[in-house]
């Protein structure tokens, strides 16, 4: 039976090391899946032990492969893409009328060169409209908490510097306050989300950022984003910073040591069913991170890193047995969620499949029936798509199907 007990790597810091050798040894991952909070109930220990053992078996089976489609398939779907990418870049985004929202996710979508209408220029970059503290839509994204002037403030440590952990660069923290962003309707909707943009489009960690006249870096978010204690939604936290954070471990506000591997852990227990509607968030955090991981020279332990295969693995298997003859996913796939549509369930899914498989699926027509799914639903929205108009949740998932067939493009025409 499962032992149900933890197993912690005792190094702290981040090592470079060769990427991991892809065996069919489960061992490395067995003690490292087996984590469990002694305060749950055993009715829930019984229930973690089950799905833990339900991961486990068939993990050693290969992923069954789709057919190939053509390269000629693949040039015409690249050709969409490039029009519909070009059509929703040219949406005029302004900073009058658009949100802070929506302008993060055209950045997410297009990148850190993404333009802004300001008065009567049309050619402003989107991150340097953010970066000088103007305000979006008539609100600022931005809040400044003076150094020592709350009790919560108190018990956090404030260093001069973030430093990497070879002291090659030093990246001085601004001594006007701490910089946080603001939760809320289309602002920030869960911590770390504008920080994970910021590292998706490869911001550098000493870009300056204004504030009322005071001056900060993305550090002085860096450093805010590290004092939350691990509960709820870490994803974007999670891959946030396992992109900027030099050193694995850090202290958070209660004083508390918090590492990388302990928001992972987090994010692979935290949902147990693919049908809920958080389980894409945490499997994108998980893919996210390995990523960031892996392009800095740097990975997880051996135990963690084969556990996050064993979860991915499993949960691509579920997710493509759950196709629907369009290659999408049903509008009531996502149990728990109300009035969503197709176009929202997949745009969903493929935020975390496409970063995730490897170059050679990207030909599989499952994957590739995914990405023409969403360029198909993006050309219906073309001439009707309207920022102002939308949602929440429309803006989201429209950008978030934007980015993933622009990723798909970028990967399949860079495959070797």
């Amino acid at each position: 039976s499962l032992l149900l007990s933890v197993a912690f790597c005792k190094d702290t810091n981040v090592q470079k090391s060769e990427p991991h050798k892809e065996t069919k040894d489960n061992s490395v991952a067995i003690d490292y899946i087996k984590i469990i909070d002694s305060k749950i109930k055993l009715n829930s220990q019984m229930e973690l032990k089950a799905h833990l053992q339900q991961i486990l078996k068939g993990s050693n089976e290969d992923i069954p492969r789709g057919k190939n489609v053509s390269d000629k398939e693949i040039e015409l779907l690249i050709q969409r893409i490039n029009k519909m990418a070009s059509a929703y870049n040219s949406l005029d985004l302004s900073v009058e009328n658009n949100t802070y929202y929506e302008v993060m996710l055209s950045i997410y979508a297009f990148g850190s060169d993404k333009k802004i209408r300001y008065h009567s220029s049309n050619d402003c970059n989107s991150i340097d409209i953010i970066c000088q503290g103007i305000e979006l839509g008539g609100s600022n994204g931005f809040h400044v908490t003076p150094h020592k002037t709350t009790s919560a403030n108190k018990t956090r440590k404030y260093s001069a510097f973030y430093e990497s952990e070879t002291a090659s660069y030093k990246v001085p923290l601004s001594n006007s306050g701490y910089l946080s962003i603001r939760n809320g309707y289309y602002l920030q909707t869960t911590p770390g989300e504008f920080l994970a943009i910021l590292a998706a489009v490869q911001v550098p960690i000493d870009r300056p950022i204004v504030v009322d006249g005071m001056r900060f870096t993305v550090a002085d978010i860096v450093e805010d984003a590290k004092r939350y204690n691990i509960e709820g939604d870490m994803s974007y936290l999670l891959s946030a910073l396992s992109y900027y954070c030099q050193k694995i471990s850090w202290k958070n506000s209660n004083g508390e040591t918090i590492k990388i591997e302990d928001l992972l852990r987090h994010e692979m227990f935290r949902v147990k069913d693919l049908k809920s509607n958080e389980i894409t968030n945490c499997l994108y955090g998980i893919v996210i991170s390995r990523n960031n991981y892996l392009s800095r020279g740097f990975s997880y332990s051996p135990k963690a890193y084969r556990a996050s295969n064993i979860y991915l693995k499993y949960y691509l298997k579920l997710a493509l047995n759950q196709q629907t003859s369009e290659y999408g996913w049903s509008s009531t796939y996502f149990v728990k969620k109300n009035n969503v549509t197709d176009f929202e369930s997949t745009s969903d899914m493929a935020s975390w499949v496409i970063p995730y498989v490897s170059t050679d699926m990207l030909k599989d027509i499952r994957i590739f029936g995914m990405i023409q799914f969403l360029v198909k639903e993006l050309e219906k929205r073309q001439q009707t798509t309207d920022l102002t108009k939308n949602s929440l949740n429309q803006t989201r998932t429209l950008f978030k199907a934007l980015r993933s067939i622009i990723l798909y493009k970028q990967r399949i025409t860079n495959r070797s």
